[in-house]
């Protein structure tokens, strides 16, 4: 957690921080003096970077602790948003899209991972909100969020959609961002429990979540035009039409 918010906190205004099964506060976030930690009632988990509500215009930048960002993070990953109509759509580094797959003959999930190299700014159905960035009046209340516990991405993927707000993978380098996940707790990933499977055994992987709703993923899966899309080629389409 500690390299996280020292790689982070240089790059903010404020960076607030869920403490999911802490009883206190660390001394160590002290030497952060724009670090807002508050603990949680309850483990909350990946829902706990829904709980401080932003501004209209702020820009919100969505984190995980488990991830080694770079230093240019937050400045890079702005200029491309401000660029792309940061008003209207939401951002991330790991992404989801929908899609035919010519290989397998049929439709698939088309994964951007945050280790892998995108050459272009691509639509996507379910951003992973560990790297998401999206503008403060786009957010979701924590009303909305709070009984997702476990598959927030799902609940966050069913609020843009129901908001018209696109979600866009983000072009990188090859290992732009790193995980410091232990193996362990990346087969719970999202894309290790959610990306891979197929339609057929979605049921499965939601029992395991125990709490995750199948019907949060039919309102989105395979009804954005611009899913899988490249950004520049899917505004042209828009504009002719």
């Amino acid at each position: 957690m500690l390299d996280a918010v020292a790689r982070l906190a240089p790059q903010v205004d404020v960076l607030h921080l869920a403490l999911n099964e802490c009883e206190h506060i660390p001394k160590s976030l002290s030497a952060f003096s724009n670090v807002n930690p508050f603990l949680t009632e309850s483990d909350i988990k990946d829902i706990g970077k829904f709980v401080p509500q932003p501004k209209d215009e702020e820009c919100v930048i969505l984190v995980d602790d488990d991830l080694a960002y770079p230093t240019d993070y937050v400045s890079r990953s702005l200029d491309i948003c401000q660029e792309h109509d940061f008003d209207r759509n939401a951002f991330s580094y790991f992404a989801l899209a929908w899609v035919f797959k010519k290989r397998f003959n049929k439709q698939a999930w088309r994964v951007f991972k945050f280790v892998h190299e995108t050459k272009h700014l691509m639509g996507a159905d379910l951003l992973g909100t560990g790297v998401t960035f999206i503008k403060g009046k786009n957010f979701p209340p924590y009303e909305y969020m709070e009984n997702a516990i476990g598959y927030a991405d799902i609940r966050f993927a069913k609020w843009l959609y129901e908001k018209g707000i696109r979600g866009w993978a983000l072009p990188k380098p090859q290992n732009y961002i790193t995980s410091t996940l232990s193996e362990e707790l990346y087969q719970h990933s999202l894309f290790e429990s959610f990306g891979k499977k197929t339609a057929a055994e979605l049921a499965g992987v939601e029992r395991r979540r125990k709490k995750a709703s199948m019907s949060d993923v039919a309102v989105f899966k395979g009804k954005s035009a611009h899913s899988g899309k490249r950004y520049s080629s899917f505004m042209r389409q828009k504009a002719k039409s």
